[in-house]
């Protein structure tokens, strides 16, 4: 198979157009069932169920999820550019190499999840999930906004793009 990312001397860059702002959606909403859904599952079933944690329990469920998620977008990305949302809507991750963004790269891209770790803090729920909305929205906003590159404020902090390959 040959290796999907050229060498350097030969293309600065990984080919393909700036991956839209649908498939970015759908791409994201695919990796969020995949987490989110069998954690919440065993998480309150175990936390809030069987251990009986009420709040604590809430807490500790959106530390886990919001640390699973970070952990899951950094390592796919990092390792080969793709989550598997990404590769269901044929899109990659690229650093300024053209090649998967490093580990660091990763984490910044996806830093403004941890947001997600104050969502079981009593009353700051409801501030946490408005805050990650305004996130989400602004990311949408700049991701349209850049007509060339598609570029959400979190890949220019992150300094990476999103291709469709």
């Amino acid at each position: 198979m040959a290796d999907p990312y050229p060498a350097r001397s030969e293309s600065p860059h990984l080919a393909g157009a700036p991956g839209p702002l649908l498939d970015r959606f759908l791409a994201r909403l695919i990796d969020g069932l995949i987490i989110g859904i069998p954690l919440a599952i065993v998480l309150g079933i175990v936390l809030n169920g069987i251990l009986g944690l009420g709040q604590v329990g809430s807490f500790l469920s959106s530390l886990i999820i919001s640390a699973a998620a970070i952990g899951y977008y950094a390592v796919l990305e990092s390792s080969n550019g793709r989550t598997i949302g990404k590769s269901i809507m044929k899109l990659q991750v690229a650093g300024p190499d053209g090649r998967p963004p490093s580990m660091d790269q990763a984490l910044r891209r996806n830093a403004w999840l941890a947001l997600g770790m104050l969502s079981g803090v009593p009353f700051l729920g409801i501030l946490t999930g408005l805050a990650e909305l305004g996130l989400v929205i602004a990311i949408a906003v700049t991701i349209g906004g850049d007509k060339i590159a598609r570029r959400g404020i979190h890949d220019t902090f992150a300094g990476t793009r999103v291709v469709k390959v």
